[in-house]
């Protein structure tokens, strides 16, 4: 069986436990929630994704959507998903890019589409980027047993939220970071007419984080396509899913230590960001954890169908 425990911080001093039913992007002093996550839990497969949101637009005096509302879709859209392979984990990425794209007209009223449409206009005559320029990460995890031993993991990421492998003597990334970090998307950017400015990628007026992102208009720069990857993995393994929010204040080893030191899923994830707000206590972050537990033999049946 698979045990799934997920929480989350805002940013704040305290953690906040969510489960997959709620999610909330304000909490009680008003600071704003960008993270997302969905699980859809089963005895044979289980389906589980992190989203980050980044930026937003103004659609009332006050009132701001974009990152939030972009990672929430990304994220519960994969775990309604009939995803099974690389296959299918590239073309939800796809349906999944045109998807958040409609949405986003949807969430604009008529006054603030009015507003855009001047400030497009401005935009466009000094050359500066135009459109919605909001968008989300997503890591995304596919598990399903195949036998007593052997399990199934498709893994699919655009940005920086990563997944990481834990298992008793070792861990290791399953996700590929779209960063400065990765000297592969650095060329890439190079090569399609951006510049890199510390840990941030040049693009057209914008510094940006990642560059790849669901939700933003496509460019050369920033494209939606998500790096895939099938593994095996085995009962007794570890899977954490996690934004930049954890990753970027703690390494995998320390992660991995902290979740070998638990039986409960749910108690890992809390944990891990206990430990994270030692370090950093102002970004926000969401932490999914599988255990991947051991079954008897007689509870698979005829796997075969």
């Amino acid at each position: 069986m698979f045990a799934v425990g997920t929480a989350s911080d805002v940013g704040t001093k305290y953690v906040q436990q969510i489960t997959s039913r709620t999610t909330k992007n304000v909490d009680a002093t008003g600071n704003r929630m960008e993270d997302a996550h969905g699980n859809r839990v089963g005895f044979l497969y289980t389906r589980s994704a992190v989203a980050d949101g980044h930026g937003s637009i103004e659609v009332a005096p006050g009132r701001f959507i974009g990152g939030y509302e972009a990672a929430r879709l990304a994220a519960t859209q994969f775990s309604k998903s009939k995803v099974r392979n690389e296959h299918d984990m590239r073309r939800f990425f796809q349906r999944l890019q045109l998807k958040i794209r409609r949405r986003a007209r949807q969430w604009v009223t008529a006054k603030s589409r009015a507003k855009m449409a001047k400030n497009f206009q401005v935009r466009l005559a000094s050359g500066k980027s135009t459109g919605l320029n909001f968008g989300t990460t997503l890591a995304a995890v596919y598990l399903r047993r195949e036998g007593v031993s052997r399990i199934k993991c498709v893994v699919g990421n655009v940005g920086d939220t990563e997944v990481l492998l834990v298992s008793s003597n070792e861990s290791r990334k399953l996700s590929v970071k779209h960063t400065v970090d990765n000297p592969q998307e650095v060329d890439r950017i190079k090569r399609a007419g951006g510049n890199v400015s510390g840990k941030y990628f040049e693009v057209e007026d914008r510094a940006v984080q990642v560059s790849r992102s669901l939700g933003h208009l496509c460019t050369p720069v920033i494209v939606w396509n998500p790096s895939v990857g099938e593994f095996h993995v085995a009962p007794g393994d570890i899977l954490i899913i996690a934004s930049d929010g954890l990753w970027d204040h703690m390494s995998r080893e320390k992660a991995a230590q902290i979740v070998r030191g638990h039986s409960d899923a749910e108690k890992a994830a809390v944990d891990l960001l206990r430990q994270r707000n030692k370090r950093c206590v102002y970004d926000n972050a969401t932490v999914t954890v599988i255990f991947l537990r051991n079954v008897p033999w007689g509870s698979f049946g005829d796997l075969s169908r």
